[in-house]
């Protein structure tokens, strides 16, 4: 059974919620006190294309501390959308 393709009004309506149980994938122990929220960065709707202008900020804002997180960023951008975020991000 395939994924729908719409989201659920629930899910609209709710606002933010713990949807998603995270844990790190060396098994290594999360802090229990830490929040996280999840960016599907995939779709191509406003919501995707939220998702995206928040993990370009994320790049500008860490590059010189995380330079190599922000080229990933920049790298998950680029395979996602091909030229047309190349573009963009070779100016940042």
């Amino acid at each position: 059974m395939g994924m729908p393709t719409t989201t659920p009004a629930s899910d609209r309506e709710r606002g933010y919620y713990e949807k998603y149980n995270l844990s790190k994938k060396d098994g290594s122990p999360m802090d229990p006190k830490a929040n996280y929220f999840v960016l599907r960065f995939d779709k191509n709707d406003a919501w995707g294309e939220a998702c995206r202008e928040a993990m370009k900020t994320l790049a500008v804002r860490v590059e010189d501390t995380y330079p190599e997180l922000a080229l990933d960023i920049y790298d998950m951008l680029r395979k996602h959308l091909g030229n047309q975020i190349a573009e963009q991000t070779k100016k940042l």
